[in-house]
């Protein structure tokens, strides 16, 4: 028995990597261990979307000058 083609649907935004673990509202790619929010795949370009790690830096770095 063949196995079917598999379908891409999402390439790691970073890294380009097709090695994908797709959750409900995010993707997670194996190779550079980020992850990225679907809803802003393929609507920013990809070189500026942050991954889920950056975007808790950011905020994380706002909540520490407000103490």
């Amino acid at each position: 028995m063949v196995n079917p083609v598999k379908r891409i649907k999402f390439l790691c935004p970073r890294c380009k990597s097709e090695d994908i673990l797709e959750f409900d509202d995010f993707i997670s790619c194996n190779k550079c261990d980020l992850d990225f929010d679907k809803e802003f795949l393929g609507v920013i370009d990809n070189e500026n979307i942050l991954s889920r790690q950056e975007l808790k830096g950011i905020i994380d770095a706002f909540y520490d000058k407000k103490r």
